[in-house]
């Protein structure tokens, strides 16, 4: 393999997008996104973290104080992000609840968020899409769930940002989660 600065990838901006679980998937990188995909608006500036990591288990042997082997058990992937825009698309999906209008008689304008407490985890569909020059990229997700604290700091000079922590599930028949790229050292 050759060294070549053509196949660093820099994710200077992109988008991200959540739709209900069972919304069609691009089978393409051309393809348009299914209507049923909402982008998030603005992240921060730390952009997106993606992580897949296999938990491994050490097989010991009486002979030797290194592992004799290792195996893998399992495979954790996740995706984390911090949403700048609070509307009620994102505060509902980071929140995991329901924004209303309670009485729009004399309070019109006016909403309610209520967290949903029904030990349920909700679960989406979620797509990132990244650009670097004229190559494109799009992470697919075909479901997943929020699973990280909300934290958010309410302080002057700085914006209060929308924090997710996504972990995705596996799918009978569905691989986890797909790459499209129309790069070309993919060839």
């Amino acid at each position: 393999m050759t060294q070549t600065n053509a196949e660093i990838v820099i994710g200077a901006n992109g988008a991200a997008y959540v739709a209900p679980v069972g919304t069609a998937l691009p089978t393409y990188i051309s393809d348009a996104l299914n209507v049923a995909f909402v982008e998030l608006g603005f992240l921060t500036e730390d952009g997106l973290k993606f992580k897949d990591e296999p938990s491994q288990a050490m097989i010991k042997s009486w002979q030797s104080l290194y592992p004799t082997r290792r195996t893998i058990e399992g495979y954790e992937a996740s995706v984390a992000f911090t949403m700048q825009q609070w509307n009620k698309g994102n505060v509902e999906f980071a929140l995991n609840g329901v924004v209303t209008e309670p009485d729009p008689v004399g309070h019109v304008g006016e909403y309610t968020f209520t967290p949903t407490r029904d030990g349920v985890v909700p679960e989406k569909s979620l797509i990132v899409e990244w650009q670097d020059g004229t190559k494109n990229y799009r992470l697919l997700i075909a479901r997943g769930t929020h699973s990280e604290a909300v934290e958010t700091e309410l302080v002057k000079g700085s914006e209060a940002g929308l924090p997710i922590g996504f972990e995705i599930i596996e799918s009978a028949g569905i691989s986890p989660y797909l790459l499209l790229t129309d790069d070309p050292a993919f060839a």
